[in-house]
């Protein structure tokens, strides 16, 4: 729910009035009241953090005029991004006998979520204020691994009776960011730290930031061509392998390549190289 309303790219400040579905939605709630003023941050923060049903619901009708509509366009979205397993029926996940979501799938789409700083700063917070005067709330984050280590950096717990405990969580180890997800989880909190730890100390990123960088010249008569990084350079790759790295070039007067190996030779990642007017036509698009 949060990720699409957040790619609608909506005005996020503007008070918006709660109706009296929106507010009837029960079990974990803000407590809406029919007729408040909100806005979608504090909405989102809501949901985001306390899981507020209803807020969801809010989100949807304020959005889309309708939560059906809306759960519409989630699957749509969740579609885009390679999350096929998904089926909603609603915006908040109460039981639903077709909803359907692999914990891959979540994991997928927590992923891209992630790379909206709005998403990945609320997630993040212990604790959040939202609304003001009467409509004033503040809220404690569900997500408990917040407080056991620095390295967590969100994201939301889920509990139903027919899903069970569920949690993802997300761990930030340098310029890496782990995502797990554990669902009907008889110790979401603890399976899931060993899962991201588990992670954190088999992986090892390496980022070469170079998106737009002049990286190679190719001579060319009695001048020569530039060619720059069509993106930076980034790949996870196992901790064992992270020996003898080797960086592979392949040059043309109309382009190249720049390719990571390891001491065997195998390709790890690529970017393409990039002539100056191609690079320009690119970033145009």
């Amino acid at each position: 729910t949060a990720l699409l309303a957040l790619d609608m790219n909506a005005d996020l400040e503007k008070q918006r009035l709660i109706s009296r579905r929106a507010a009837a939605v029960g079990d974990s709630s803000l407590h809406l009241r029919a007729g408040e003023s909100l806005t979608l941050t504090d909405l989102l923060k809501g949901a985001l953090v306390h899981s507020g049903n209803d807020a969801c619901y809010a989100v949807a009708e304020i959005l889309a005029g309708s939560e059906p509509l809306f759960v519409h366009w989630m699957n749509m979205k969740a579609a885009v991004l390679g999350a096929y397993s998904v089926r909603m029926d609603n915006t908040n996940g109460l039981p639903c006998s077709t909803h359907l979501l692999s914990a891959a799938d979540l994991a997928r789409l927590c992923r891209y979520a992630m790379q909206n700083e709005f998403f990945a700063s609320v997630v993040a917070s212990k604790y959040i204020s939202l609304g003001e005067g009467a409509s004033a709330r503040r809220y404690q984050n569900t997500n408990k691994l917040l407080w056991q280590n620095p390295h967590i950096v969100g994201i939301k717990t889920g509990t139903t009776d027919a899903a069970g405990p569920c949690l993802a969580a997300a761990y930030e180890d340098g310029a890496a960011l782990y995502i797990s997800v554990v669902l009907n989880s008889p110790d979401r909190y603890g399976e899931s730290f060993s899962l991201l730890k588990h992670a954190a100390s088999r992986h090892m990123l390496f980022h070469l930031p170079c998106q737009g960088e002049a990286l190679a010249y190719y001579p060319l008569g009695k001048g020569g061509v530039s060619l720059l990084a069509a993106k930076d350079l980034i790949v996870l790759m196992d901790a064992e392998a992270a020996e003898d790295l080797r960086l592979v070039w392949r040059l043309t007067p109309r382009g190249g390549s720049l390719t990571l190996t390891d001491s065997l030779g195998q390709e790890l990642g690529a970017i393409d190289l990039l002539t100056e007017e191609n690079y320009a036509a690119a970033a145009g698009h």
